[in-house]
């Protein structure tokens, strides 16, 4: 399989996924199926060849950017998701990141589309795991400079004059979502009359409250169904340093309103009177 036909099985799994990425995934396993194994590992080399060709530290800033952080295996997975967007936004993107600000929606799960089919339609093929397919590490072209840790002003400052469009779209979002800002205003109305202390965070999508041993906190994310928030609370640890307590929910978007958010409040109050504040 050269490059010409690997694009057109990304074209038409794409398509035919309406430009889901978890289903065209799916869809990719289903038609490298119908190959020989001998497709299917050619198949796996030029995906593997383009997805190294996209390690570039100024496509690793864009991510941050999009994401509001990325580390290495993120961007692994940025770049997997980005290989099944395309021929063209994948080539537009590696010429100038600011075009994914067309490719992608805010809060769009970026699910890493070409991990496994090809492993996976080879062993429904072969009845075996594929061969090794020994390789030497990709090598990054030039470093990624964006911190997310830096005052917040300067860095907002940089990336908007390096990536303008992306930051009005994935940036301001994930700093200033209305639902996740009340969630926020919520907790803190509840916890810091009880004691508990307002931790500084430098990343905008997440939020942390401690007293002693106790914490809860929550972070914006988005998953399968959009965006959703993820709220964690935990107690004491063991002596293994496991918590003794922990509780994870998430909301995803669709389902707020305020009963929802009562539901919430609830929930909270019960577990902080187990804890006994």
């Amino acid at each position: 399989m050269d490059v010409s036909e690997f694009w057109k099985l990304i074209d038409k799994t794409r398509e035919a996924a309406n430009r889901n990425a978890k289903h065209q995934s799916v869809l990719l396993t289903e038609e490298l199926a119908k190959l020989p194994a001998e497709e299917i590992i050619s198949f796996h080399a030029v995906f593997r060849d383009l997805k190294d060709n996209a390690y570039i530290g100024n496509l690793w800033d864009a991510a941050t950017v999009i994401m509001q952080a990325c580390s290495d295996d993120g961007f692994q997975e940025f770049r997997e998701w980005l290989v099944g967007r395309g021929r063209e936004a994948y080539e537009n993107a590696i010429r100038d990141p600011e075009t994914l600000v067309d490719v992608l929606e805010v809060h769009e799960h970026i699910y890493p589309t070409l991990l496994a089919p090809a492993m996976e339609a080879y062993e429904k093929v072969t009845g075996k795991d594929m061969p090794p397919m020994p390789r030497a590490w990709a090598e990054l072209k030039g470093k990624p400079t964006i911190n997310i840790n830096a005052d917040a002003s300067e860095l907002l400052a940089e990336i908007s004059a390096r990536f303008p469009k992306l930051t009005a779209k994935f940036w301001e979002w994930w700093t200033r979502d209305k639902i996740y800002l009340e969630f926020h205003d919520m907790l803190r109305e509840m916890l810091v009359p009880l004691g508990f202390r307002e931790m500084e965070v430098k990343a905008a999508d997440f939020a942390r409250f401690q007293r002693n041993q106790y914490s809860v906190g929550t972070m914006l994310d988005s998953d399968d169904d959009g965006p959703c928030i993820v709220l964690y609370i935990s107690s004491e640890r063991t002596k293994e340093g496991y918590p003794r307590h922990q509780r994870t929910m998430i909301l995803d978007y669709h389902q707020y309103n305020e009963e929802k958010k009562g539901d919430l409040r609830v929930a909270i109050e019960k577990w902080l009177a187990t804890i006994d504040v």
